[in-house]
């Protein structure tokens, strides 16, 4: 059986669908006095629950079959782990050697295969409680940039699978949590890897790094919210803020972006230079 990170046809699994950047305000005033441009952190709410930066458990393999397993309810064992801050390259932290590449792949190119001596792989693990006034509704992991290739668990069940070391990827955590609603501190288990078969595509005149590189936060909304209400525009020309307003019975959450902004993120991704920001809040 071919392993999903050298498999092409695989570069995800329970990952939600891409979407524009979103935020949580508590009303509509706090919305509309934020004006977030370029991805500026609102202010904290009560339905985000960062998760970074902090310090978290950390383990490096040399392999990926010499990486720890996780066990069910437990998570890794990190009794004889180091501890890393997240976010940070693993490069950055020490953690092998950042490669500059122009046209010479830093491996052996038989794709979509990786030789797996060199191709290290990182463990990480933090707790974390949630509010109680967050039961009984949608609970979302989001990673702002982690890979190239990175698995996650949560309590020792896995969650899911992405690739793609720039991009955020975003999970739904609902029903891992209802399966543990009497549990107050959750396990958070993350084990990114060096060089996936996505590598192959991101070899472009560029630093290679790898690991939990940008930040990590929890949302919480109503089952219904995602997606399900109409954008209500102001102006598209002018870089205006775009709201997206969706009501509940019990909570009115509102979520700005700024179209300007998300323009300069596909230029940005395009390599023409706009400086990128997280979308989770810094800091609790």
């Amino acid at each position: 059986m071919v392993e999903r990170w050298q498999d092409e046809r695989v570069f995800g699994a329970n990952r939600e669908p891409a979407h524009a950047p979103l935020r949580a305000y508590e009303d509509v005033p706090a919305a509309h006095a934020a004006q977030v441009l370029n991805g500026d952190a609102p202010p904290p709410s009560r339905w985000l629950k960062p998760l970074t930066p902090s310090a978290w458990a950390f383990n490096l393999a040399r392999t990926p079959a010499s990486a720890p397993r996780t066990q069910l309810d437990l998570g890794f064992d990190t009794s004889d782990w180091g501890v890393l801050d997240v976010p940070l390259s693993l490069e950055a932290a020490g953690y092998g050697q950042a490669q500059y590449t122009n046209v010479r792949y830093p491996f052996p190119l038989q794709p979509p295969h990786i030789p797996e001596e060199g191709n290290h792989v990182g463990s990480y693990q933090t707790t974390f409680e949630l509010p109680n006034e967050w039961r009984g509704r949608r609970v979302l992991l989001e990673f702002d940039g982690t890979g190239p290739a990175a698995t996650v668990w949560l309590n020792g069940r896995e969650v899911g699978y992405t690739q793609d070391w720039a991009l955020p990827a975003e999970f739904d955590l609902t029903r891992l949590l209802a399966g543990s609603i009497s549990r107050r501190t959750h396990v958070l288990s993350v084990q990114v890897m060096r060089w996936c078969d996505g590598s192959y595509l991101e070899g472009q005149d560029q630093w290679w790094f790898s690991g939990i590189h940008r930040h990590v936060c929890a949302s919480s909304a109503t089952t219904h919210e995602r997606g399900s209400a109409p954008l209500q525009r102001r102006t598209a020309r002018t870089g205006a803020p775009v709201q997206q307003a969706q009501r509940s019975r019990d909570l009115r959450l509102h979520r700005v972006h700024n179209e300007r902004g998300d323009r300069r993120r596909l230029r940005r991704i395009g390599g023409h230079g706009a400086a990128w920001r997280p979308r989770c809040p810094r800091g609790g």
